[in-house]
């Protein structure tokens, strides 16, 4: 409730990203997905994309549930990709960004997705 509140006070991309995952974990993939779509629209996101959402979940198994939920469905790509990217197997929800982007080059919330994790994949190769 106070993350609600947060959210409707600020501009800041933190809330709705934090909400986002609120929705995944509650299986209400639909709310995920539109605030994605609000916390990717602020210019400054890319300064609140965490490294790891899955640490956010209480095990690995509880996140990956929930996630095969969501996958069983066609809709809601950036969402699956967002959370696909956080997954033991983070090249599949690039590769579903990159395919986005490809298929829709307007598709400003999966490009900056799709550059900001791509960035971190290299990242974490050269540490």
């Amino acid at each position: 409730q106070r993350l609600a509140e947060q959210f409707k006070q600020s501009r800041s991309p933190r809330y709705p990203l934090l909400l986002a995952e609120v929705f995944f974990a509650l299986g209400k993939f639909d709310h995920a997905e539109l605030l994605l779509h609000e916390a990717l629209s602020a210019g400054d996101v890319t300064d609140y994309l965490p490294r790891d959402v899955r640490s956010h979940f209480p095990s690995a198994d509880v996140y990956q549930k929930r996630l095969d939920e969501l996958l069983k469905g066609d809709r809601n790509l950036l969402t699956r990709a967002y959370f696909l990217v956080h997954s033991a197997k983070p090249e599949r929800g690039i590769d579903l960004l990159h395919t986005m982007v490809i298929n829709d080059p307007e598709d400003d919330a999966a490009s900056i997705l799709y550059r900001y994790y791509l960035g971190e994949a290299f990242r974490e190769e050269t540490e």
